[in-house]
């Protein structure tokens, strides 16, 4: 894996996601476009998924 630090457009980052969305290339999104402190936070009335932070955690929460 490469980290890209150039700063893209909002129009670049919706190119790119829609890109790699159509490939069903979930995780390469995580990776490519999220970042390092990214939060997936669940309403209070979700009963499986948990919060989490980081892309590492992010990850294991949509493996799961």
């Amino acid at each position: 894996m490469t980290t890209n630090t150039a700063t893209m457009t909002i129009q670049e980052v919706a190119t790119r996601f829609n890109e790699l969305a159509q490939q069903e290339k979930w995780f390469e999104i995580q990776d490519e476009l999220f970042s390092d402190d990214v939060r997936s936070v669940e309403p209070p009335t979700a009963t499986a998924l948990q919060y989490a932070e980081s892309k590492a955690a992010v990850r294991r929460k949509g493996e799961e």
